[in-house]
């Protein structure tokens, strides 16, 4: 059964204050409200928050004095997690109050009463018009419902995306998920050093996808290297069906990328940062060039970069982003993160997600499972993936029988 869309639009509306509308079974709510106040410093704090969290759960050490649940991973820091969880709930009240107040908050609830009597979900879209691009980089990922007493993003009921542009992308539906991954470490950028990554997360995902392969669910396959010329040539790959003629293609299912990536406020377009041809150092790809290069016939469905701030515009512009614009240009869906992750929780993330994806689940309920996943693993970055989606259902391969 399918779900129950809510959308809503974020407009400006005075200097300090700002109109909300949504639509829901084609009954409009509008509110204004004010704008949450010290935004960009709590968004920079919360980021520090999640780094030294993620810092000290990631640790492979004994457990410490500092341990005190006897189901914590290894080396867990258990008080600095739930401090950043309670930084993060705390953010995405005052983000939730905002955004549903008087008569749009009204219209929430009663979608969702009107969605549990009926036995649905229900999809939250948001749109941020353009000239409300100040909030475009607030992590809205992490609302929370004080009625509900939990986060909007890690519940199935309640399906949260962010939309660009109004045109519904269709999604392909082959019997496999096919996965180009690709990692782009050079060792320089304009005369700065750039930190080694990706190879720790490479195994991860091998690991993880090697049982999927074996059962013929996913297929994984990567880039010769980091440039963009060896992207282009992955593409041109044929993804031939076990049993298909030569010339029989499936279309790519993910596009999944780990490397660094940016704002440049110089050209107000985000970038990925690939290996330069034939050198150690780095070459910027902006974000309509690495369109123009995935939106293709058969090209990928899904785009998934691994790159630091590669869903964070610094401008707060989220047509300059690089996965609002990859979305923009026609991708039916990218999940891109908005804050940097470490690689252990880059490869929880991927194991999950494409175990849920292989199985024919949405995307946008892969992701739900792959944020609780996180947070079982006391993981604060499970706030951190954004999923911008055009597609009607997010589904990108067939449900397997059996």
């Amino acid at each position: 059964m399918k779900s129950l869309n809510f959308d809503i639009i974020i407009a400006p509306s005075t200097e300090e204050r700002y109109e909300i509308s949504a639509i829901s079974d084609g009954k409009p709510a509008r509110c204004k409200s004010e704008a949450p106040s010290n935004l960009t410093e709590e968004v920079a704090e919360l980021q520090r928050a999640i780094f030294r969290s993620a810092r000290s759960t990631r640790r492979d050490v004994t457990p410490g004095p500092s341990v005190h649940s006897p189901t914590a991973p290894l080396g867990v820091d258990v008080h600095e997690y739930h401090a950043c969880e309670q930084f993060i709930k705390n953010l995405g009240k005052r983000l939730f109050d905002f955004l549903f107040a008087g008569e749009v908050g009204e219209s929430y609830r009663k979608t969702l009463d009107n969605a549990n009597r009926e036995g649905r979900s229900v999809r939250l879209n948001l749109h941020i018009d353009e000239r409300a691009r100040s909030l475009a980089s607030a992590p809205w990922e992490a609302l929370y419902d004080p009625r509900l007493r939990t986060f909007l993003t890690t519940r199935l009921d309640t399906q949260f995306t962010r939309t660009v542009g109004l045109a519904s992308a269709p999604i392909s539906k082959p019997r496999r998920l096919h996965i180009l991954g690709m990692i782009a470490s050079p060792t320089e950028f304009r005369g700065r050093p750039v930190t080694p990554i990706g190879g720790t997360e490479r195994d991860g995902i091998v690991s993880a996808l090697e049982p999927l392969e074996q059962r013929g669910r996913a297929k994984l396959q990567w880039t010769q290297s980091g440039s963009l010329r060896d992207l282009v040539r992955g593409l041109r790959r044929s993804n031939l069906r076990p049993t298909a003629h030569a010339g029989d293609r499936e279309p790519w299912g993910v596009f999944h990328f780990i490397g660094h990536g940016d704002f440049d406020s110089s050209r107000s377009l985000g970038f990925v940062l690939m290996e330069g041809e034939g050198a150690s150092g780095g070459q910027p790809c902006y974000a309509d060039d690495l369109a123009s290069v995935l939106c293709i016939p058969g090209g990928p469905q899904l785009v998934v970069l691994n790159a630091c701030n590669g869903a964070l515009s610094t401008s707060g512009d989220i047509f300059n982003s690089t996965a609002a614009l990859l979305a923009l240009s026609g991708i039916p869906a990218v999940i891109a993160m908005q804050f940097p992750v470490t690689d252990k929780t880059a490869t929880y993330f991927a194991e999950k997600l494409y175990d849920e994806l292989a199985d024919g689940v949405s995307i946008q309920e892969a992701l739900v499972n792959t944020r609780v996943h996180l947070r079982s693993h006391l993981c604060p970055e499970w706030v951190t993936p954004v999923l911008y989606l055009a597609g009607s259902d997010g589904e990108l391969v067939r449900k397997p029988f059996g």
